[in-house]
């Protein structure tokens, strides 16, 4: 997707290029997101959020911790299999 702001209308990182700057009116801004997501990507709030709760039914009782991480909390081994698809991409 094209932002609003797009044609004509270059960062100020690319205005910042003296070279760069005669094509200005040619430039056009896009929003481009990754194909496949990338392992250096951390969930942002998410975590603090779910402190204390199961991962997927957010019950607060009898919580164990993930086996490897140690940082998502479930209340059964069924949980724990149900989430594990989404949870083994950041799990490390």
């Amino acid at each position: 997707p094209l932002c609003s702001c797009a044609p004509g209308n270059p960062s100020v990182d690319f205005l910042g290029k003296r070279e760069w700057r005669g094509l200005a009116p040619y430039v056009t801004r896009a929003a481009i997101s990754p194909i496949q997501p990338v392992s250096y990507l951390e969930p942002v709030g998410q975590e603090e959020e779910m402190a204390g709760k199961c991962r997927v039914c957010r019950k607060t009782e009898n919580l164990m911790r993930c086996g490897r991480c140690k940082k998502v909390e479930y209340c059964s081994g069924a949980c724990q299999k149900v989430d594990w698809k989404e949870h083994k991409v950041g799990c490390k």
